[in-house]
């Protein structure tokens, strides 16, 4: 699960965010490493990686999306027990600040 701190996301803004992780069966997955990518599928982006700080089951950076308009949020997790994922996340609508 992903989540933002404000609503709606605006541009040019700092905006806290929390991914959560859930496993299977009720497990609960432990982060070793992770990294975020937040890109516009319709067109070139220079990079935007947001730092994150894992713990546990969850992890949280701070997004700044730099013009209006659909993102996707990318994230690459290792977790402890050695296995890793890739997490994709549609965010439908960023509007001018």
């Amino acid at each position: 699960e992903l989540s933002f701190a404000t609503a709606p996301l605006l541009t040019m803004r700092e905006i806290p965010f929390t991914l959560k992780l859930s496993g299977q069966n009720g497990s609960t997955p432990t982060v070793h490493t992770a990294v975020c990518d937040l890109t516009m599928p319709a067109m070139e982006m220079p990079d935007n990686r947001p730092a994150l700080d894992c713990t546990g089951s969850s992890c949280s950076g701070t997004a700044i999306f730099t013009m209006a308009g659909a993102w996707r949020a990318t994230f690459g997790l290792i977790m402890k027990d050695g296995s890793h994922t890739s997490l994709d996340f549609d965010i439908a609508m960023v509007k001018m600040k």
